[in-house]
């Protein structure tokens, strides 16, 4: 019934109860902004380290992470290839913006060979100078099968 609460049962080790208010759902106040955040500098301080594992004849059981992981966005090329209306390259643009400001300095931008609008995206982003310098994009291309894909991309 609208309105009315809806209740769901989950199952992973336990059961759970889960309360949601089915339709109609009130509305997002479209004026809310995000505030700027930032990744954080060093995030393996975020965690503590597994537990070694003692395996004298293998040697990767008892490696571990000692540097910070070198995170890569591919949102805009994979994600906006599974949305029902993909991105133009205004949201592309915004987009972009938002993944230098959280702080990501290696970001997957396109299939320029794919579609003239990535191709176009990508262009802008290097002739309109949008990459910062700290920032490293990257493409996907295509193997042999097009005419020289990397010399178009």
């Amino acid at each position: 019934m609208p309105g009315q609460p809806a209740t769901a049962w989950l199952s992973d080790a336990s059961l759970h109860l889960v309360t949601a208010f089915a339709w109609p759902r009130r509305p997002r106040n479209r004026l809310q902004r995000i505030s700027p955040m930032s990744m954080l500098k060093d995030p393996s301080q975020k965690y503590r380290p597994f537990p070694a594992i003692n395996l004298p004849d293998r040697t990767w059981p008892s490696k571990t992470i000692t540097e910070v992981p070198i995170w890569c966005s591919s949102d805009l090329r994979d994600g906006n290839q599974s949305l029902i209306e993909p991105m133009d390259a205004a949201k592309k643009m915004r987009f972009f913006k938002t993944l230098v400001q959280v702080g990501l300095k290696q970001i997957e931008v396109a299939f320029p060979s794919a579609s003239d609008t990535d191709f176009n995206f990508v262009r802008e982003l290097i002739e309109g100078n949008h990459i910062p310098d700290d920032v490293t994009i990257q493409v996907l291309t295509q193997g042999p099968r097009r005419p020289d894909p990397v010399s178009y991309t």
